[in-house]
């Protein structure tokens, strides 16, 4: 495997908690998947662990044809961790394949008010 790209992305807990306050179901619709909803953390802070890895995979892929992310198209599990499950769907898995990604690693964390995360594309070698 060779790497495609790197993205990293950072989140204020804080501030997602007020954009998440103000449009709670709405965004949580528009933004993630239902199994994103689930999890160890307080809900506004797994979510915006979940959107700082979506945003770094989104970078770490820089896909040209797409004019902008697809939020629920990025799907992601066990946030924060060490190891983030990825799983792309849609025009994003598509645009993947036709830039020759294979496989997408990322790392997540929450350090005081920050959600931090890491993500590298791997394209794969034939």
């Amino acid at each position: 495997m060779t790497v495609h790209g790197v993205g990293v992305d950072i989140v204020d807990i804080a501030r997602f908690r007020s954009v998440w306050a103000t449009y709670g179901p709405s965004l949580e619709r528009r933004w993630f998947d239902p199994s994103e909803l689930e999890g160890p953390e307080e809900v506004p802070r797994q979510l915006a662990c979940c959107l700082a890895v979506k945003e770094a995979v989104w970078k770490a892929l820089a896909p040209s044809g797409l004019p902008h992310l697809v939020w629920r198209e990025i799907v992601t599990t066990a946030v924060p961790g060490p190891v983030v499950g990825v799983e792309l769907r849609g025009r994003v898995l598509g645009a993947a394949q036709l830039l020759g990604v294979g496989s997408i690693r990322a790392s997540a964390a929450i350090s005081g008010n920050m959600a931090m995360a890491t993500a590298i594309a791997q394209r794969a070698v034939a």
